[in-house]
C-alpha cells in the first residue's frame, strides 16, 4: 500500500493498493483499491490500461512527483497517478543490464537479499537506482550472468573499509553491509545498516559521515528487519 497527498484538497491523502497483491498472481493489474480521507471510504478504480510483466515483487511503494510508484527490483516500477477516474499504469524498466528477466533457474526471486542489496528511492527530485553489485542470491559469491551497467557513481567495499572514517566507526572489515535508505537531499549519500549499526556513506567520497546503534525492532531485539524494506527516510 502507498500514501500519496492529494493536490485537490491540501491536507487530505490517499491509500492506493495494486489488486489482487500476491506477487506470484501477478500478470497484469485491473484495479487499485483506494481509501480517501477526503470521503473517509474505500473504493475500487478500474484501470483504463495495464502492462504485461512478470510475477511482481513487493519491494516498496512511494509518492514521487504526483505519481505512485510500485518497485520490483528485479525488473522496474509500475507508476499512475490514483486520482484519475480511470488511472493508466506505466511500466518503468531498471537501467538496461539491471533487470534480471534472463536468470533462468536462478532467477533470484524472492528473497531478502534482493531487499538488501537493491534498492530504488526518491532524491534530489529524481528516482534513484542503488546496486550493490556481485553478490550470489544463496550466500557464496558468484560471477554475475549479465552484463555490468555504467552507473554514475561507484565504490567498492574494499576502499570503504580500508577508509580511515570507517575503522574509526568501528564498523566490522570484509562484512557486505545491507542497504538502508538514500537520502533524500543528497543522492550521493546511502545509508546501510551493519548489523546493529546505520551508517551514512558519501558514496564517491568512500567516507562514512555518521555512525549510531539503530534497531528496526527495539522491543524483541531480532535483526530480521535491519534492511530496506523496514525504514523510510
Amino acid at each position: 500500500m502507498g500514501l500519496v497527498a492529494d493536490p485537490r484538497f491540501p491536507g487530505h491523502h490517499m491509500v492506493v493498493q495494486l489488486h489482487p497483491t500476491p506477487w506470484t498472481s501477478f500478470r497484469r493489474h485491473a484495479t487499485l483499491l483506494c481509501y480517501s480521507t477526503v470521503t473517509g471510504r474505500w473504493a475500487l478504480k478500474p484501470l483504463a490500461s495495464a502492462p504485461n510483466h512478470e510475477p511482481w515483487g513487493e519491494h516498496g511503494v512511494f509518492a514521487h512527483d504526483g505519481l505512485l510508484w510500485w518497485v520490483d527490483v528485479a525488473y522496474g516500477m509500475l507508476a499512475c497517478n490514483p486520482f484519475d477516474d480511470y488511472p493508466h499504469l506505466r511500466f518503468v524498466p531498471l537501467p538496461a543490464g539491471c533487470e534480471m528477466h534472463d536468470l533462468g533457474d536462478r532467477r533470484p526471486r524472492p528473497t531478502k537479499l534482493m531487499d538488501q542489496s537493491h534498492l530504488i528511492r526518491p532524491s534530489q527530485g529524481m528516482l534513484r537506482f542503488v546496486e550493490i553489485q556481485s553478490l550470489s542470491y544463496d550466500g557464496a559469491a558468484v560471477d554475475d550472468p549479465r552484463p555490468t551497467p555504467p552507473f554514475e557513481c561507484e565504490a567498492s567495499f574494499a576502499d570503504i573499509w580500508a577508509h580511515d572514517s570507517y575503522v574509526a566507526a568501528g564498523l566490522p572489515q570484509g562484512k557486505v553491509a545491507k542497504l538502508a535508505l538514500v537520502d533524500p537531499n543528497n543522492h550521493d549519500v546511502v545509508y546501510f545498516f551493519q548489523v546493529r549499526a546505520l551508517f551514512a556513506l558519501d558514496v564517491r567520497a568512500r567516507r562514512v559521515l555518521a555512525c549510531e546503534e539503530c534497531l528496526v525492532d527495539r522491543q524483541v531485539q531480532s535483526l530480521e528487519f535491519q534492511y530496506s524494506r523496514f525504514v523510510h527516510a
